[in-house]
């Protein structure tokens, strides 16, 4: 079921990140808004915590900024690990937009909610990659303006689902970033 989470009411957690968690968020900051550069991998060794790292920086810097973000992944424990993640950081985004009052969110798969169930309004998607390559054809409908592609376990990325998803998306916001997570580039 998709998520709205009130943000002028929710409590936020002392979001703690590790120093090499806060440079890594630093270097995405500069690479993708100070540089506006368009794709880049984050590379971390397992267990080091390249979801939280980058759940923080997208709720702190992106999803503050206006992107809404479709997170990808190849099983639903991935989608249910990041979903946490977020709904459980998303007051963050107050840090640097106090006047969001609103945090959406959606997670697509078998398990999950159907593609149908996206809007426009969404801040955040996190699809099963099936859910999303039998189903582009609503991808154009649902996208925000500014737009971040996040690749969970990105060295899946050149199997050809993943790349329909991606034209998809940057057929209608060719400007779309890409983050790419994975332990092993």
């Amino acid at each position: 079921v998709p998520k709205t989470l009130d943000l002028t009411t929710a409590e936020s957690d002392k979001v703690s990140l590790y120093p090499y968690q806060e440079k890594a968020v630093a270097a995405m900051n500069r690479y993708f808004v100070e540089e506006d550069r368009q794709s880049a991998i984050l590379s971390m060794p397992t267990g080091s915590g390249k979801t939280r790292t980058s759940v923080y920086y997208l709720l702190h810097d992106m999803i503050s900024s206006g992107y809404q973000v479709i997170w990808l992944c190849h099983r639903s424990m991935l989608i249910e690990q990041a979903a946490e993640q977020f709904y459980k950081f998303a007051p963050i985004i107050k840090e640097n937009n106090d006047s969001m009052e609103q945090f959406k969110m959606v997670c697509i798969s078998g398990k999950h909610a159907s593609v149908r169930a996206l809007e426009d309004s969404d801040n955040l998607i996190i699809s099963s990659v099936q859910s999303l390559c039998n189903n582009t054809v609503y991808l154009p409908n649902i996208l925000s303006e500014k737009a971040m592609i996040v690749v969970d376990e990105a060295h899946h990325t050149l199997a050809p689902s993943y790349r329909r998803i991606m034209k998809a998306i940057r057929e209608k916001r060719p400007a779309a970033k890409l983050l790419g997570l994975t332990a092993t580039p």
